[in-house]
């Protein structure tokens, strides 16, 4: 999981990036002067209790589930009522936090994110597609990397996986386990079930001409929210 390291500030992150020869702070400045032209004056808010960027990071959510042909996490209810009652919590061990990066009065990237003291765990973040073009997304985490260590958040972590915006702005990475514990008997048979399927298709001779990922990234969601 890699995560971006404030510690020293962001003015000290810039200079870190810069040092390395990453380009990718320059190309979100410049990306961010364009979407101000073009749309109006772009603001962030690293936390708002507003119904609007939540209801646009839920619609923008499931737009990129049913492209990308996963199971839509938020077509049921319990999923929607946790990110509602997360950003109730704001206990100094555990909150909620919606960011939104605004051009003129229009939402075009939120991330929902949990906090625990001086580390923020980018969840959930989503952007306008229509504006893509200007990378809203990249604009949204640098602008809460810009204003974090003012919150007293020293690390943000943007979880596991290697696109291309965490290799492009993090400072480091840390290991990550993954596992699970099943009360119920039935629950627990199709969990090992679903291991062995999984062990299957990654070892057996068809390996090569069979969509591993599409069948048992999918089975596997849909167990977890169904369960």
């Amino acid at each position: 999981s890699s995560y971006i390291d404030l510690s020293d500030g962001f003015a000290a992150y810039c200079e870190q990036r810069k040092a390395r020869g990453s380009n990718g702070l320059k190309q979100v400045r410049r990306k961010s002067r364009q979407l101000e032209r073009e749309h109006g004056p772009v603001r962030c808010e690293l936390h708002t209790d507003a119904r609007e960027p939540l209801q646009k990071l839920l619609e923008w959510k499931t737009d990129q589930y049913h492209r990308t042909r996963v199971p839509n996490v938020f077509g049921y209810q319990w999923t929607v009522s946790l990110l509602k009652h997360v950003l109730r919590e704001r206990e100094d061990a555990f909150c909620g936090m919606l960011s939104v990066l605004y051009a003129g009065d229009r939402p075009v990237a939120v991330d929902l994110g949990v906090r625990s003291y001086g580390v923020l765990h980018s969840w959930f973040p989503a952007y306008d597609r229509s504006l893509r073009k200007f990378s809203p997304g990249n604009v949204l985490l640098m602008e809460v990397a810009a204003a974090a260590p003012g919150a007293g958040i020293r690390q943000i972590h943007l979880g596991k996986g290697i696109e291309a915006y965490k290799t492009r702005f993090m400072t480091g990475e840390v290991r990550l386990a993954e596992g699970s514990v099943e009360c119920g008997a039935l629950r627990r048979s199709i969990r090992r079930g679903w291991y062995r399927a999984r062990e299957w298709a990654r070892t057996s001779a068809l390996r090569q001409s069979l969509p591993t990922r599409l069948v048992t990234k999918p089975l596997r969601e849909w167990i977890a929210l169904r369960s």
